[in-house]
């Protein structure tokens, strides 16, 4: 994509993130609720043509990988709280991606790390580190600020160069991808759909998802055959489940993660019927209440989620809209 291209598809992005209406002239409100996304958004691009200006004039002294016909460079110097990678094909610039902190395969994905520093350096840039017939960088971004947000664009380095595909991850830090000898690999990562939801964000749940590629579509998407699990003891959960709210005289609206927990777990494992089964039997408060939370779990909560269809197939379900009744 040509540079002028991505400026003005970038301005798109920004328009749509801070919402501002598409054509005409916003109003004071939607000014007002958008100027500093609009600053900050216009800071970051500003930062990004600023280091591809440098490059282009070999001023850089930002971290580089040769990856024939590739060049991945990489500016995590921070100073000014943005960091910016910007990939090159002979020569030319076709992409950047830009955040409060940018990490390119952080070696935590990918295996064991002994501490934190050592989980954030890059892993074997330049190798087909997903087993997908190219080499692919898993670009990492951090928007900065509490609980919020990661996301991950998956590059893919071939003959042509393609973006497969980006994912909002919300509070989930980590991407453990797990690759057989000579497979192609899955990605396991965590659902924040439900944080806040009934509790602080300590006891929110954030049940494993699982991904594997599709090669038809080109890009990951939740399995729900990999992500289904056996079904665990109950009684052991369903006791400790009664003695948290107990201890913590739960409230219909706070509801402790020994309850909440083991409810998501057994539904993204493919066992709704044992969730119910479980939440009737440790269940202290009055009957109408828990009744209360199963339906806005099940009607709404649940189909927010982004894996939502493969979250129904998994267990037999049909992938609905949320109710008309959710908030």
């Amino acid at each position: 994509m040509a540079l002028v291209e991505r400026q003005k598809a970038w301005n798109r992005d920004l328009t749509a993130n801070c919402g501002l209406p598409d054509h005409g002239k916003p109003t004071d409100a939607e000014i007002g609720k958008s100027l500093l996304c609009v600053r900050l958004g216009f800071l970051y691009r500003a930062r990004v043509l600023g280091v591809i200006a440098d490059i282009a004039q070999g001023r850089d002294k930002l971290r580089r990988w040769s990856i024939p016909p590739y060049e991945v460079f990489i500016d995590t110097r921070n100073d000014d709280l943005i960091s910016v990678l910007s990939l090159y094909k002979d020569g030319h610039w076709i992409y950047s991606a830009d955040a409060t902190l940018v990490r390119v395969n952080p070696k935590e994905f990918f295996v064991e790390t002994k501490d934190y520093d050592e989980g954030q350096q890059p892993y074997e840039v330049g190798r087909d580190v997903l087993g997908v017939g190219a080499p692919a960088l898993l670009v990492s971004g951090y928007t900065g600020g509490a609980h919020c947000c990661f996301n991950l664009a998956i590059l893919v380095l071939g003959t042509e160069f393609r973006e497969m595909q980006r994912m909002d991850l919300r509070d989930d830090e980590i991407v453990k991808i797990r690759k057989p000898a000579g497979g192609i690999a899955t990605m396991e990562i965590d659902d924040f759909n439900y944080d806040y939801w009934r509790g602080p964000f300590s006891e929110s749940p954030a049940p494993k998802i699982v991904l594997s590629y599709d090669a038809k579509a080109g890009q990951y998407a939740a399995d729900p055959t990999l992500m289904r699990t056996p079904l665990p003891d109950l009684a052991p959960l369903i006791e400790r489940a009664r003695a948290a709210q107990q201890e913590d005289e739960t409230s219909p609206n706070l509801i402790p993660h020994d309850v909440s927990g083991p409810i998501l777990d057994l539904i993204y494992g493919g066992h709704l019927a044992a969730a119910h089964e479980f939440l009737v039997d440790a269940w202290t408060g009055v009957a109408a209440d828990r009744d209360e939370y199963w339906n806005e779990l099940t009607n709404c909560r649940l189909r927010h989620s982004h894996f939502w269809p493969a979250i129904a197939a998994l267990n037999g379900l049909p992938a609905d809209k949320p109710a008309g009744s959710c908030s």
